[in-house]
């Protein structure tokens, strides 16, 4: 795996997880740095399944979602899918508001994300 400074990425069978190493996801060059490293991660020629675990995280700009959305199309369209879990109360809340739970599948722990691939 290549090495990254805003993501811990592993593999888990046939599923890419990237675990954001940030707790606070509100500054652009950070923003901008997990948007490239994801983009990394998705561009491997085996990444058609990608789980990105929002367990560390509590506080998230909502530039972010502009990026996950194209993260998400990016992957559908290389025939994959992408599958987000492990979010606090205040960030699912962001994806309530926002609409978003109806575009992403969000499941509440790792397990149940990977689960959901297969």
């Amino acid at each position: 795996m290549a090495d990254y400074r805003h993501i811990e990425v592993s593999k888990n069978g046939v599923v890419y997880v990237a675990r954001f190493l940030e707790t606070k996801i509100l500054n652009d060059m950070v923003i901008e740095g997990i948007a490239r490293e994801l983009n990394d991660v998705a561009a491997q020629e085996d990444c058609t399944n990608l789980l990105l675990n929002f367990s560390g995280v509590g506080f998230l700009s909502s530039s972010v979602l502009g990026k996950l959305i194209t993260l998400n199309k990016r992957m559908r369209g290389k025939g994959g899918r992408m599958v987000l879990c492990e979010m606090k109360p205040e960030i699912y809340e962001l994806f309530t508001l926002t609409n978003l739970t109806k575009i992403f599948d969000i499941r509440d722990d790792e397990t149940n994300g990977l689960m959901s691939f297969y």
